[in-house]
């Protein structure tokens, strides 16, 4: 009926007068019509609502799938976090259980094997130390790439519960003291982040901002 009072229009009262075959019938039509036409506003009405409510729920399913991909990320970036510094942790673990392992040997052999073993301890030192200067998969990196490998694995990680974020795991309050333009380190580009973390090692000066900094042994 509503798509027939579209696609024909309404009648109009001179056609109801003219077909009517008397005044019952004339009141009934008129009626009939009245109700049809209330019916049609309620229909158009509900089509109207379930628009709106249509539009919203694509809107809202927009932002739950934004808020899903974002989420996805997060945890991918931990993840290759958790990686990187598990792989660090591996090689220092070894690094050190050999240095270990020369000193023993250092101690046991004699004067002559002493010597060779003082030699090969102080070449796996020097090593450790270049190890603790090189540069690092993702860099150039403002401070030494072991450091930034135990502290983010090298992934620009949004803030912990200590508020430390960003490659450098640097906190909102120490970020704020650097004047970084965003509320959070990680927020900010990777050269403001290489910029402010520079400034805040100072040439080595500044190492102990970094709990990593101890535990891999430049401090």
């Amino acid at each position: 009926m509503l798509v027939a009072r579209y696609e024909n229009g309404a009648p109009d009262l001179v056609t109801v007068v003219l077909n009517a075959d008397g005044f019952p019938q004339l009141l009934e039509t008129v009626d009939f019509i009245r109700r049809v036409q209330h019916a049609d506003a309620r229909i158009l009405d509900e089509v109207r609502v379930a628009r709106v409510d249509a539009a919203r729920e694509r809107r809202e399913l927009a932002v739950l799938e934004r808020r899903q991909r974002l989420i996805a990320v997060a945890v991918r970036r931990r993840r290759d976090a958790l990686a990187g510094i598990e792989a660090g942790l591996r090689a220092r673990q070894a690094a050190l259980a050999q240095a270990h392992a020369a000193r023993l040997a250092a101690l046991q052999r004699t004067r002559a094997g002493r010597r060779r073993a003082q030699h090969e301890l102080n070449r796996l030192l020097a090593a450790r130390r270049r190890a603790a200067m090189s540069g690092g998969p993702g860099g150039p990196w403002a401070i030494p790439w072991p450091v930034v490998q135990c502290e983010s694995g090298g992934q620009d990680l949004p803030p912990n519960s200590a508020t430390a974020s960003g490659y450098y795991q640097i906190t909102d309050d120490t970020w704020r003291g650097l004047g970084g333009s965003t509320r959070h380190a990680f927020q900010a580009s990777k050269a403001e982040q290489d910029r402010l973390a520079a400034r805040l090692w100072n040439g080595g000066a500044g190492a102990s901002n970094w709990v990593c900094a101890v535990l891999v042994g430049i401090v």
